[in-house]
């Protein structure tokens, strides 16, 4: 077996990793190695498993493994236990050879498939849901990857309703604690059709206020379009065990230790189906957008004036970071003007999430002040400050207001809202373009 060398990697498997991670280390003494891995959770899936395996293409340098997590909470519904039930008969039926107890490892469509079963007696404990599920599946990856058993240090992270492209696996990886693939929903109901296509502009929209506002914090979180450094991952201690929210929180923590790069080509396919397998995302989008049809109502989002506030509050900053100033409130006043926003909403804003006491305490520091000006502002402070700013001075207004009124959308955006579909081609347009 190949001696851990990675400080930060030795130290994570020794203390944090969950228990599946010693079969990824005792299958990597076998002598195998592959070219790619790739980790899916699994929670009451049905054919779409089958169809994204079926979607795994080849990689061009050796074979694929994919690591499947079919899991469940303590006392699951009926409707999760039965699909699980008959998903992990399927794979089993195909043969498989035991790993451990809860671990298989087998062969399916031209790629070889690692089986973690935490089910039944084995099932995840109550409040940790698809984070822990992911978490298992990727430190499966690193301690395979730690001894030798895959060729790079990449973790493909995806779910169970993705197609994948085929150059997923093949596409240049540069320098980076984690990737991001691009992404398209598709849907096959005609009736939820424009909520799906809604769901992703508005997605799109929110990235590019971010990217107008300076924001360093401005990608999709999205856990199914994820490629990550194992030693990065293993740096910042994994996914959170979290129900949900687990990919934005885990991309907060590796922007810290590198960074996070999009990945350009054909996008990952996304099944954008009503689910309750998260109480939000994807899934709980088209729940409420069901509801929202009901009643006729609109798809409320950020109003555009909160990233301008953004912006103040990010070139405030950047003035504290080169010393111009030592006062965070000259700073955000200053800032303020600058951008034409209000500056007495900026700092009521700033005050009711605790940033502007969190940014003064920083201030006495010596050295570089960017770094820990920027790591206290993270994307999950961000995501507060604009909560903040919704709450207390700029309401939410309805997607088609946002998107022909912002101010840092493309004219080919804002004059295409009566094709929704024409707009989302813009907004995609629009992101690549910014990311030169």
């Amino acid at each position: 077996m190949k001696p851990l060398t990675d400080k930060a990697v030795r130290k994570y498997l020794e203390r944090y990793a969950e228990p599946e991670a010693t079969a990824g280390a005792s299958l990597a003494a076998g002598g195998q190695t592959w070219a790619a891995l790739l980790a899916i959770p699994a929670y009451g899936e049905g054919q779409s498993l089958f169809e994204t395996l079926n979607s795994v293409p080849p990689c061009a340098t050796g074979r694929v493994l994919v690591v499947i997590v079919i899991n469940e909470g303590i006392d699951p519904p009926r409707w999760a236990r039965e699909a699980n039930t008959l998903s992990l008969d399927r794979i089993r039926g195909q043969g498989l050879e035991a790993l451990d107890e809860h671990c298989s490892i087998g062969h399916h469509e031209g790629h070889d498939l690692v089986l973690i079963d935490r089910t039944g007696a084995n099932a995840l404990p109550a409040g940790q849901g698809v984070g822990l599920a992911r978490k298992i599946a990727a430190d499966f990856a690193v301690a395979l990857w730690a001894h030798g058993g895959t060729a790079t240090p990449w973790i493909h992270c995806s779910d169970a309703d993705a197609l994948l492209p085929g150059d997923y696996f093949d596409r240049p990886r540069h320098t980076a604690a984690a990737h991001t693939f691009d992404f398209r929903h598709e849907c096959s109901a005609k009736d939820e059709d424009v909520a799906i296509l809604e769901y992703e502009i508005y997605l799109r929209y929110a990235v590019l206020g971010l990217r107008a506002a300076g924001s360093p914090w401005a990608w999709h979180a999205i856990g199914s379009t994820l490629c990550i450094d194992a030693r990065a991952y293993a740096q910042v201690r994994g996914f959170p065990r979290r129900e949900a929210a687990e990919d934005f929180h885990l991309l907060t923590k590796l922007a810290k230790v590198g960074a996070v790069e999009p990945l350009r080509g054909a996008p990952i396919r996304l099944n954008g189906r009503v689910s309750e397998r998260v109480p939000f995302g994807t899934g709980r989008a088209m729940q409420l957008a069901r509801e929202r049809a009901r009643d006729a109502a609109p798809l409320l989002v950020p109003a555009p004036g909160v990233y301008a506030s953004l912006a103040a509050w990010q070139r405030a900053l950047a003035d504290l970071a080169s010393r111009t100033t030592r006062s965070v409130e000259q700073a955000a006043i200053r800032a303020a003007h600058q951008h034409q926003v209000d500056a007495t909403a900026l700092l009521a804003a700033l005050d009711a999430i605790g940033a502007r006491a969190a940014t003064e305490k920083l201030l006495p520091n010596q050295g570089d002040l960017a770094r820990p000006l920027n790591e206290s502002f993270d994307a999950l402070a961000t995501l507060r400050l604009l909560h903040a700013l919704r709450d207390q001075s700029q309401p939410e207004v309805p997607l088609a207001e946002a998107i022909t009124s912002a101010p840092f959308l493309d004219p080919a955006v804002r004059e295409a809202w009566d094709d929704r579909e024409a707009v989302r081609g813009a907004l995609i347009n629009q992101e690549r373009r910014s990311l030169r």
